[in-house]
């Protein structure tokens, strides 16, 4: 089946791609890749800004001023490429990644696990989400490094990966195309040295299973969240957990009468997580959305009631981050009559509420992603549009109280 994941505006997501493409090879070092770095100065810093399409996707911060970001951008020429920035407390500054398969591929990344200022992860794909990516950070330069794919699978993409020490990261994402069998979900790890494929369950008598987001913790092993559906109009919450190689799904609670699915997890312990999403349902109006929260005491899920801005008709969130086992924050975006703006909620324990973000005036103002380092600093970003039909890399910052956008540069 071909499920087109529905995103909150500004969160994206590839549609499931069928087709015939193998695993990226270390070849690839050496043929068809190249820096992402056409746009940017010596330095790295953004210099000609000709970007139509820049996004993040999402954020890690060791601290209130060390967070990498990543997301990727597309030229008027066409193509995708890579893209990480860095923030040092002060500002934000393009880093040089790299791309496969030359200026007209399609690549990206979509998340960032970062342990501390000199060891990051960062997962996607390339060919338009036919091939897993993964590039590490060693504090001076990112490098690629092969992610594969399972034996018998033709394509597939990484969506979200953490990491708890620097040998020590779990990716997840889905496989498109699985050799005649339904699109399934797909686990990596990496040691230190290289990636490799971790046998992951799927649903019984699903069709089509994804696996969006991850979170670990040292000594507690993973939990990672997704979707799943046994036909149209099915789609339903998907958390699974594994500790090592031995990964099982773990009943979650869907909404009555609704499809569901979780986005993003961050977990404070073995069995205390917190993942956000959205709701959707089709009316006589449409396609309308909410916000999703599900979370886990002592290893039972359930869903914690969450607002939606008054007026708004297609909400949900893209991040999560929680600087305590009772305290988290939610981000994502919102669609209104008059657009879309960014939606932050913080949750202390089965209570969540709104709180107000600082968008530009443009009609299009959204987050995929949010870093929390501490109780008094968080990090959100995405993508925004100033009103001329570009979209522009995004990214406010938050110090207990208030958020404030930071200037982000645009490749």
């Amino acid at each position: 089946m071909d499920l087109e994941q529905r995103q909150p505006p500004g969160r994206w997501r590839l549609r499931r791609i069928s087709g015939l493409l193998g695993a990226v090879t270390l070849v690839a070092l050496l043929v068809g890749m190249a820096p992402s770095i056409a746009s940017a100065g010596a330095d790295g810093t953004a210099a000609s800004g000709t970007s139509r399409y820049t996004f993040l996707a999402g954020v890690s911060c060791t601290g209130k001023a060390d967070c990498m970001a990543v997301g990727a951008s597309t030229s008027a020429t066409g193509g995708g490429r890579t893209l990480a920035e860095r923030w040092n407390g002060t500002t934000w500054r393009i880093i040089p990644t790299f791309d496969l398969g030359g200026a007209r591929s399609t690549n990206r990344l979509s998340s960032v696990s970062c342990v501390s200022p000199i060891s990051c992860s960062a997962v996607g794909s390339a060919f338009g989400g036919r091939t897993p990516v993964a590039e590490q950070w060693n504090g001076a330069a990112w490098s690629l490094v092969r992610a594969p794919l399972p034996s018998g699978a033709g394509n597939g993409s990484l969506e979200s990966v953490s990491c708890t020490t620097p040998s020590d990261c779990t990716a997840v994402g889905s496989i498109n195309d699985n050799s005649g069998l339904p699109p399934a979900n797909l686990i990596e790890h990496w040691n230190g040295l290289r990636w490799s494929v971790v046998p992951g369950p799927d649903p019984a008598g699903a069709t089509v299973s994804n696996l969006w987001a991850v979170s670990c913790r040292a000594g507690a092993g993973c939990t990672a969240v997704g979707d799943s559906a046994a036909g149209p109009g099915t789609e339903t919450t998907l958390v699974e957990h594994g500790v090592g190689s031995s990964w099982v799904v773990v009943p979650s609670p869907g909404v009555p009468g609704a499809q569901t699915s979780l986005q993003a997890v961050d977990c404070v312990s073995a069995s205390r997580c917190t993942a956000g999403g959205y709701i959707y349902r089709t009316g006589p109006n449409g396609l309308t959305g909410s916000t999703l929260v599900e979370r886990e005491v002592d290893g039972t899920w359930s869903t914690v009631s969450s607002p939606d801005p008054v007026g708004t008709s297609y909400d949900g969130f893209g991040g999560v981050s929680c600087v305590s086992a009772s305290r988290c924050l939610g981000a994502g975006s919102a669609q209104s009559p008059t657009g879309v703006a960014t939606l932050v909620e913080q949750g202390t324990g089965s209570r969540w509420t709104i709180a107000p973000t600082a968008d530009d005036s443009g009609p299009l103002n959204a987050f995929g992603g949010i870093s929390c380092p501490s109780p008094t600093s968080c990090m959100a970003v995405g993508d925004h549009d100033p009103g001329d039909g570009t979209r522009l890399p995004l990214a406010e910052q938050w110090d207990g109280s208030t958020w404030v956008i930071v200037a982000t540069p645009n490749p």
